[in-house]
């Protein structure tokens, strides 16, 4: 879903740490492939906020925030991806 500007969430259901690690993975190659635009080869990437299931998170609130918290952090570190644990918030 389009949260706002260039924001987007996903929701998987039913999947463990590694299934979520590797669809995350999969997200990321994908918007790094490269892309012609006029005759130029384009490239993009993401920061990406990993958030699972864990106590302390409620709320379908409680998650975008974690979610979006999540997702600063990794744009500021440039990590790309970053898993937010419950113990940050």
């Amino acid at each position: 879903a389009r949260m706002s500007g260039d924001e987007f969430n996903v929701l998987l259901e039913s999947v463990d740490q590694a299934t979520a690690n590797a669809r995350v993975q999969q997200i990321s190659a994908a918007l790094a492939a490269p892309y012609l635009l006029d005759g130029q080869a384009v490239t993009v990437g993401a920061s990406i906020g990993l958030v699972t299931s864990q106590p302390g998170l409620a709320s379908t609130d409680d998650y975008l925030r974690a979610a979006d918290a999540a997702m600063y952090r990794a744009k500021s570190e440039r990590l790309g991806v970053f898993l937010f644990k419950a113990d940050r918030m």
